[in-house]
């Protein structure tokens, strides 16, 4: 009888042992996995493409700081720049196959995984600074981070930086017909290519680390980036005219693996989000003060920068937005748009 009691005992205890330990770290369920277990460390990597001096670094690193801090050291961040995992559509994918934790990317790629994503690089959808801010925390912003999930992904903040201008070493842009027949390199994304047709350019997709070299030897007249991107790369190296188009937002954004982030504990998973949502807003206020610098530096260098009525330029391309909203439903295009009112 003692000896039946005690196998029962035992076994009771070996169950609650069980459902007390059974979600750190290994959820299949893809939520997050509640207590957190006091002896075990989480290792995240956070990749992204760019160099040092791009702000996507110093935003990481603080994230990390505070990460770090407030788990105790339980959850530890790696950082690889540069692109030493990869470009955008290797870290989605990465990020997809649960090989790589968190990333920032920019938001184009993610049109190829999920079209209703494009939205965010449609042409003249945002007008300035106030709207793109302002769009961090909207209720389209969340309808976006459900389209995420979709595929995989978690987003844990966008991050803009900004509108792209175009560059090129032929001539300034002021007029449609200076873009006429221009090879003008953009990323892989069809709501770019259709862009920069509709403009009377010729787009030519092309990953990042190909355009430099391109660009040196002709194979391409111009690119189109962001005023920080532009300073990080220093494209003054390739081009000497810069003009002010701001054809479209420059959004990125912190992401992970949907995956891999469900396997971190509630705590440690709230701990995250919360940090990347405040390093990020603060960030790109920074971002945003730091745009006149950066454009003196560039001036600095020898480019030559003119500004101009993009009036004809959206009106160009009015049949890009109108062509997306009849593929994809215009509801969150128009959503994004009325947050400028």
């Amino acid at each position: 009888m003692k000896k039946a009691i005690a196998i029962s005992v035992i076994l009771i205890l070996t169950a609650l042992a069980a459902a007390g330990c059974g979600g750190a770290g290994a959820n299949g369920s893809g939520g997050a996995t509640g207590a957190a277990d006091a002896d075990k460390v989480y290792t995240l990597k956070l990749a992204h493409q760019a160099q040092e001096n791009h702000p996507w670094q110093p935003t990481c690193l603080e994230i990390k700081r505070i990460v770090e801090e407030k788990t105790n050291g339980k959850v530890l961040i790696e950082i690889y720049i540069g692109g030493s995992l990869g470009y955008d559509r290797d870290l989605i994918e990465g990020m997809q196959a649960g090989t790589v934790e968190l990333a920032f990317i920019t938001t184009a790629p993610l049109s190829g995984f999920s079209p209703a994503l494009g939205v965010l690089d449609l042409p003249y959808v945002f007008n300035d600074w106030d709207h793109l801010q302002k769009f961090m925390d909207s209720e389209p912003a969340r309808q976006l981070d459900d389209k995420m999930q979709e595929i995989g992904l978690r987003n844990l903040s966008f991050y803009p930086g900004g509108f792209r201008q175009i560059t090129n070493s032929v001539h300034p842009i002021v007029t449609l017909a200076d873009l006429r027949g221009l090879k003008i390199r953009v990323m892989q994304s069809d709501v770019f290519i259709d862009t920069f047709s509709a403009l009377g350019a010729s787009p030519v997709p092309m990953a990042w680390a190909e355009v430099p070299t391109s660009l040196q030897q002709g194979t391409i007249s111009g690119q189109e980036n962001p005023n920080l991107v532009n300073y990080s790369n220093n494209i003054w190296e390739y081009q000497k005219y810069y003009s002010l188009t701001s054809h479209c937002a420059y959004m990125s954004a912190l992401v992970g693996s949907d995956k891999l982030l469900g396997e971190l504990p509630d705590e440690y998973l709230n701990i995250l989000m919360e940090a990347a949502r405040e390093v990020c807003t603060t960030d790109v206020q920074g971002v945003r003060e730091n745009e006149k610098v950066l454009m003196d530096e560039i001036v600095s260098h020898g480019m030559e920068v003119n500004e101009l009525d993009t009036a004809d330029f959206a009106a160009a391309t009015a049949p890009v937005r109108e062509a997306f909203a009849a593929q994809n439903g215009g509801e969150i295009m128009e959503a994004i748009m009325a947050l400028a009112d």
